[in-house]
């Protein structure tokens, strides 16, 4: 007679391993273009009331940013005394910042688990380079006159700004395409001044 043994098989969550990042991080400011980065300062050369964005002008050698990271992914905020790892949980929806699964230290370094800094932690989540570099360039965000909710329904209206919107209508497409928050992000939050966008509502 034979005897088959059958071993039971288990799977084992896999946790990345961030202290290689740490220790290139957590001695680095945060520089960005010709600025020092923080959130909720109160000694700025710039700030931003929106995202409470602070830059302060500085000679020092910036980081090197990536423009990568996707929702699932595992990453870490990085600070001198801290660091909480995560996964990429939600993205920004327009100026709202984006969320790790865990607790994200302000004024932090967000990198992924190959080390490549994306983004700069704050109090309410964590914004990406994009956000960051195009303030720095700019000074300001982009703006068409309307406020929408997380469904794409108008709720404020700017009369002085822009016409033919109203209270609770819907954004059906930005330029043409499926209204998202990454469409939006991309061709209104963080456009240009003068750049010129497409947007049909239905009621």
């Amino acid at each position: 007679m034979r005897l088959f043994l059958f071993l039971p098989l288990f799977l084992f969550a896999f946790y990345p391993d961030f202290r290689p990042c740490y220790e290139k991080f957590k001695n680095k400011e945060l520089i960005v273009n010709n600025f020092k980065v923080s959130f909720y300062n109160s000694n700025c050369d710039i700030y931003d009331k929106f995202t409470h964005l602070c830059l302060n002008h500085t000679n020092k050698k910036p980081i090197k940013f990536y423009k990568v990271g996707k929702l699932g992914w595992w990453l870490a905020s990085i600070k001198k005394d801290e660091i909480y790892v995560g996964n990429y949980a939600k993205k920004a929806l327009d100026l709202y910042p984006a969320k790790l699964s865990v607790k994200v230290a302000n004024n932090s370094i967000i990198t992924d688990m190959f080390c490549r800094a994306i983004g700069v932690g704050s109090k309410d989540g964590f914004f990406l380079i994009e956000y960051i570099r195009h303030f720095s360039k700019y000074k300001y965000w982009g703006d068409v006159g309307i406020v929408v909710d997380k469904d794409f329904r108008v709720k404020y209206v700017d009369p002085f700004f822009v016409k033919g919107f109203k209270l609770g209508e819907k954004i059906k497409t930005i330029n043409k395409k499926k209204a998202t928050f990454e469409l939006w992000n991309k061709y209104i939050t963080l456009a240009k001044e003068g750049s010129i966008v497409y947007i049909m509502v239905k009621n």
